[in-house]
């Protein structure tokens, strides 16, 4: 299928982690409810500090309303 294009505005990138040479890299943030972003959902993204570079991403979510999380389809393109 065609990938999915998302655009974004880089004002309203909530957190950021600098892109570092270690094995671990952690960024802890409070957001509000998607209702309070009139359904806007959060999007994550991952990467590495090597261009083309792979590895893992975990992801630990504390909260007091049940949540959802949902995978972006790997064909997706961000701009």
């Amino acid at each position: 299928g065609a990938a999915r294009i998302m655009h974004f505005d880089p004002a309203s990138v909530i957190a950021s982690a600098p892109h570092q040479n270690t094995d671990a890299v952690s960024v802890s943030i409070k957001v509000r409810s998607i209702a309070d972003r009139k359904g806007i959902p959060y999007v994550i993204v991952p990467s590495t500090s090597k261009p083309g570079a792979s590895t893992g991403f975990s992801i630990t979510v504390i909260s007091n309303r049940p949540m959802q999380l949902k995978q972006v389809a790997s064909s997706a393109s961000i701009t």
